[in-house]
């Protein structure tokens, strides 16, 4: 199995992109919904620090891993050849995964300014309602861990700059899935 595992800051378009996989047919997870549910279960208002303190308490408890865990038994299930999974933070995810096929990372860039714009923009509860409040989530996403999977060389790895239109992402998307097909 390929598991494509699009990775990024806050803003970046993470999402827009698992979401255009899904729509060509790939079967993509998102790792947050994970820690979502759990806010959710616990009865607690849905907030990006509350996720945060979640998140934290689960990796706690279960290891680093702890999303790749939770996801692993859908994954076993799956029947497609190809997988695309959203969110991942770490390389203790990522390294979890690698037992169900061979990773591919997508990385999402896009400008800092950019990004912060569309977070505030976008005004969903989780979302940084300021420059303060998104230059606080990019630290915490980094201090999890992203920093060093973005940066790791383990694995087969893509960037895709989403400075511009969606039609620009989806097409330098579908650039990048055709590399990785021919693997």
């Amino acid at each position: 199995m390929k598991i494509i595992m699009i990775i990024g800051l806050p803003g970046s378009g993470k999402s827009v992109a698992s979401r255009l996989l899904e729509k060509k047919g790939i079967p993509a997870y998102n790792s947050s919904h994970i820690i979502k549910e759990e806010v959710a279960k616990r009865g607690l208002e849905l907030t990006v620090e509350s996720e945060e303190h979640i998140a934290r308490q689960l990796r706690k408890e279960h290891g680093k891993d702890a999303p790749a865990r939770f996801l692993a038994d859908s994954i076993e299930k799956e029947k497609s050849d190809i997988i695309c999974i959203e969110g991942f933070r770490n390389i203790e995810e990522a390294e979890y995964i690698k037992r169900f096929g061979e990773i591919f990372l997508v990385e999402v860039r896009a400008p800092k300014n950019v990004r912060h714009e569309r977070l505030i923009r976008r005004a969903g509860p989780r979302d940084p309602k300021d420059q303060k409040s998104a230059e606080w989530r990019d630290g915490m996403e980094i201090e999890r861990g992203l920093g060093r999977l973005m940066e790791t060389e383990k694995y087969t790895k893509f960037v895709i700059n989403n400075d511009g239109s969606l039609q620009n992402l989806e097409k330098r998307l579908d650039e990048v899935m055709e590399k990785i097909k021919q693997t």
